[in-house]
């Protein structure tokens, strides 16, 4: 019985990951990167649990609460911790997979790819065991994940400047084909700024009892102004309108969520209320599974691997390029070369070094920073309450900075290749 149930679960186990995988094939994803998709639907899952674990904890997990050590009355502190101690176990799984998959061998590949239902135990049974933890560690967590969650959001500014980069350069190389690329582009620029301009006014219209509010949803706007000129000035050819415009969506969505988490009444109509903390989540969640999305195609190899891998391609293709069948079995035969050199490529560890950030990030994003709002009750899992507020701020300062320096590093440093 025991055999048939752990076959019927290996089964269900695949089946799930044929599910996720079969579209990612059909839109041309590599090999390679089904894995990483596979653990970013896993690490979503176990978000979701989270999730609604935030809101139920109370009703689950009153058998645990001697070791939880929740104030009278602060129901809320159920939810918040059973967060914290699920960011926990995510971060130490992603860091046992980190050193897995770090030596590159075939064992290390196998684990990496497969072994999805004892993962799922694994971390399932690691969240209960966390439960016997007393609070007060969580509560260090918590800091340490205040303090890694700040340079994470300016990571995830800086891949997403990336990705509007690569976007942008391949547009333009392929408008010289085909202009609809072009107006493609434009269109795609025209739409994010609408967003950006959507969301300003909303930010004005709920954030405008406080002076200082307005200061801080007029930053990006000073900020998108310049760069237009700075665009509009060719200091880097391929800045534009476009990523601009993305980088514009990007400012005005750390404004918002950091005024959302202002904790003063008059200032921020969204204090102590259920739907401030769900939209923060859900916006916090898109962004991030863009960042990782992003990742998960990446191809990059070491330099260790590339040359190595290209020499062997090189010289099949010297030997079988006779004819196009040879060629395509060329191709086919230099990715097996190519997989056979390592295993585990280098976009596989910095990926998985990555998911750690995530996880640890899950716990601020979930708990609003540490002051989830549950049922209009709200629980201080930190002494600064103003926390969370300030880090989105500096995060949007530092961004602004980086867009900035971008578009004008060229004309500073021209000998180097921007």
């Amino acid at each position: 019985m025991c055999m048939l149930c752990a076959q019927g679960c290996c089964c269900a186990g695949k089946c799930c990951c044929l599910v996720i995988c079969c579209p990612c094939r059909t839109l041309g994803a590599h090999k390679k990167s089904l894995s990483k998709i596979g653990y970013i639907f896993f690490s979503f899952f176990w978000v979701l649990v989270s999730f609604i674990l935030l809101f139920t904890a109370k009703e689950v997990f009153e058998w645990a609460e001697d070791y939880i050590d929740c104030p009278e009355g602060g129901t809320s502190c159920f939810g918040t911790s059973a967060i914290f101690r699920m960011s926990f176990v995510l971060m130490c799984f992603h860091i046992l997979i980190f050193i897995i998959v770090l030596p590159r061998m075939e064992c290390s590949a196998y684990f990496h790819d497969g072994c999805w239902i004892s993962k799922f135990f694994l971390i399932l049974s690691a969240f209960v065991i966390c439960f016997w933890i007393p609070n007060d560690f969580f509560k260090g967590y918590g800091y340490f994940s205040l303090v890694i969650s700040f340079f994470f959001l300016i990571f995830q500014g800086i891949v997403i400047l990336g990705l509007c980069y690569t976007y942008n350069d391949a547009m333009i190389a392929q408008s010289d084909k085909n202009n609809g690329y072009l107006v493609a582009l434009i269109v795609f620029a025209a739409i994010l700024a609408v967003i950006s301009l959507i969301f300003i006014i909303l930010e004005f219209v709920w954030f405008h009892e406080c002076w200082s509010n307005n200061i801080l949803i007029l930053i990006p706007v000073i900020f998108a102004i310049i760069c237009v000129v700075l665009v509009f000035l060719k200091t880097r050819e391929n800045a534009s309108l476009f990523t601009t415009a993305a980088m514009l969506l990007y400012l005005v969505y750390l404004t918002w969520t950091a005024l959302a988490s202002r904790p003063t009444g008059k200032c921020n109509p969204f204090y102590r209320k259920d739907h401030g903390t769900i939209l923060q989540i859900l916006f916090g969640l898109i962004f991030t599974f863009l960042t990782l999305i992003i990742l998960a195609f990446s191809k990059k190899e070491g330099a260790d691997n590339k040359e190595h891998v290209e020499n062997r391609l090189k010289n099949m293709v010297a030997e079988e390029a006779d004819s196009d069948d040879e060629m395509e079995r060329t191709n086919r035969n230099g990715e097996k070369e190519k997989a056979n050199v390592f295993p585990i490529s280098q976009s596989t560890i910095i990926f998985q070094a990555f998911m750690v950030f995530v996880s640890i990030y899950y716990a601020m994003l979930i708990t609003n920073w540490g002051r989830p709002t549950i049922d209009d009750d709200n629980y201080d899992y930190f002494i600064d309450e103003w926390a969370g507020f300030w880090i989105k701020i500096v995060c949007q300062w530092v961004m602004c900075g980086l867009y900035l320096f971008s578009l004008i590093a060229p004309k500073l440093f021209p000998d180097r290749e921007w």
